[in-house]
């Protein structure tokens, strides 16, 4: 007798019994399938019949698809011709699967055996395996424990920690107290020493026991258990309470990094975890920003048609404008023909900001404006809110610490945009304050350190004599210190890509995307600016977790980049400009 014929997912079960030599197995079909079948005892019906056990007389016939809406089983008795009977397989429920391994006629280790023969984490794997209890007792087999669960109450995405020891076929998920399975086959895994140490019984030389994953789906206060499946039956390993991520990308970074991670094995991590979690934490602080009012004021006449832009953001400190503000103001063509705009990304400078700029204003007479967004938005949000209200045709974005050593720099660098229009950045050299060089122009090299791409800067720190290169060059990429770009060029590309934490890798993701575009990065070591290098970002002494914040921009830069950066590696040098 047939009980259920069914479709549960990608997969078929056909469940029931028989008596004696009966035989009821599938037929042929349009499908190559493999079918499993599995003895179940069934007392119920050797009792209603009166006879004295009901070994063998269930069945399963279990399949995974494609399964069509039809199949074809064979029926047969001693003495009786076989029977053909076609079955229309229904859409199961949870219900249903019950129905066919109900644990009172089902005894658990026959629910094992189909479990142990399907794929893990499929409709109809999830949907059994909630069959079977977890066995008292710690596992023989295996160890271990969740560390810690977290996740974004917003985005509903989240990450685990912990580690885990168990044979390679045993099956290792999280479930949550509503019954929801998180696979972790997929999880990123760790070398965990103190793990090997403290468990010697249970790890092998070099095995990867850390476990890091992302979760989506769960919320802060759910309770959730770590479970493993193997021949033996279902174990609970260990189990935590999550709780709450940060909606700021920054903070939660912070978590994030925290746990403990090789620095050399983090790119991966990055791929496999963090960019799951932070990646819509990112995508929401920038929508956010429509949202919030913006404050423009001005100083002085702001010239009608202007040659260029010019944007300083500023952050943490704002005593370099007066070093800005005395160089400009001995540039007549900067005087006269150039919009400068600064833009405050730092609620303490706010408040303080116009007093003093006004200040300065009165004592140096350089025409500006300035910009509050009235939050962080970071490097890269912060000269988008500038450029959004630049009008010249050419935007020079410079950092507050950049000084030009002599007039006409602005003239120079835009007149190479005039002149050549396939380059789409031109940059000057930049010197540190001894006057050794600090920027040539980018390239990218591989870290063996770090598994990953990442900028640098030739010939920094040597004498500027030892640059043997004049006029214009062209090369990788050039820094966002002082970078000067076409306004419509800018804005074909949405601006500075606002995907990356604190202040990393934007300046050669803009390059890389004027490249993509066909155009090309040019560097002009005639002109000349000192540059003090990130003053403002020592103010947040990041140390660890600012070595994984820029391997984590590195990550995302790679991920975008890879194919053009690598096409760099295999031979174009720099060359001079036609």
């Amino acid at each position: 007798m047939l009980e259920l014929a069914c479709r549960i997912g990608n997969a078929a079960m056909i469940a029931g019994w028989k008596m004696g030599s009966a035989r009821c197995e599938p037929g042929a079909s349009r499908q190559a399938l493999n079918w499993r079948t599995v003895r179940v005892e069934r007392p119920d019906v050797a009792a209603h019949f009166s006879l004295p056990d009901g070994d063998d007389m269930g069945f399963v016939l279990l399949t995974e698809g494609p399964v069509g809406d039809d199949l074809l089983l064979n029926c047969s008795a001693p003495g009786l011709p076989d029977q053909p009977v076609l079955i229309r397989l229904t859409q199961s429920s949870e219900a249903q699967a019950q129905l066919a391994l109900h644990t009172k006629t089902t005894p658990p280790h026959v629910v094992l055996d189909i479990l142990m023969g399907l794929r893990p984490f499929t409709t109809l794997w999830n949907r059994l395996v909630c069959l079977l209890s977890p066995r008292l007792g710690a596992c023989p087999q295996a160890r271990g424990h969740l560390e810690w669960v977290a996740v974004n109450p917003t985005t509903g995405e989240g990450v685990l920690a912990g580690w885990a020891l168990h044979q390679p076929s045993a099956v290792l998920w999280i479930e949550s107290d509503d019954g929801q399975i998180f696979r972790l086959d997929r999880a990123f895994r760790t070398f965990r020493q103190d793990v090997l140490d403290a468990m010697p019984s249970f790890g092998s030389p070099g095995q990867k026991a850390g476990l890091v994953a992302h979760v989506s789906g769960l919320h802060p206060g759910q309770r959730v258990q770590l479970k493993l499946l193997n021949t033996e039956g279902l174990w609970t390993l260990g189990e935590a309470t999550s709780t709450g991520l940060s909606d700021d990308p920054l903070q939660t970074a912070r978590q994030l990094f925290g746990i403990e991670t090789p620095l050399a094995d983090l790119q991966a991590r990055f791929a496999a975890v963090d960019h799951a979690v932070l990646g819509p934490l990112l995508r929401r602080r920038r929508a956010a920003w429509a949202e919030v009012p913006v404050d423009v004021q001005a100083l002085g006449p702001v010239p009608s048609s202007p040659l260029a832009s010019v944007i300083v953001p500023l952050y943490g400190r704002m005593d370099f404008v007066e070093h800005q503000l005395l160089a400009f103001s001995s540039d007549p063509v900067f005087r006269d023909r150039v919009e400068l705009i600064y833009v405050i990304d730092d609620p303490r400078l706010n408040s303080h900001f116009r007093s003093y700029v006004t200040a300065l204003h009165q004592l140096y007479d350089v025409p500006l404006r300035w910009v509050w967004g009235g939050l962080n938005r970071g490097y890269a949000g912060a000269n988008n809110l500038g450029a959004g209200i630049a009008t010249a045709p050419y935007l020079v974005f410079l950092n507050s610490d950049a000084f030009p050593c002599a007039p006409g720099w602005l003239e120079s660098l835009t007149t190479v945009l005039r002149d050549h229009p396939k380059i789409g950045v031109v940059g000057p050299r930049l010197l540190f304050a001894d006057g050794s060089i600090q920027h040539a122009g980018m390239e990218f090299r591989y870290s063996e350190a770090f598994n990953i791409w990442t900028n640098h800067h030739p010939m920094m720190g040597l004498d500027p004599s030892l640059d043997r290169r004049r006029g214009l060059t062209l090369v990788p990429a050039v820094t966002g210190a002082c970078l000067t770009i076409r306004r419509s060029d800018f804005e074909a590309v949405g601006g500075w890509n606002t995907d990356f934490l604190v202040g990393d890798f934007e300046d050669s993701d803009l390059c890389l995307q004027m490249r993509d575009k066909g155009l090309q990065i040019a560097y002009l070591p005639e002109v000349s600016l000192t540059h003090l290098e990130r003053q403002s970002f020592r103010l947040l002494d990041l140390d660890a977790f600012r070595q994984r914040v820029t391997l984590y921009n590195a990550f995302r830069h790679q991920q975008r980049w890879r194919k053009l950066i690598e096409s760099d590696a295999s031979g174009h040098p720099e060359r001079p400009t036609a």
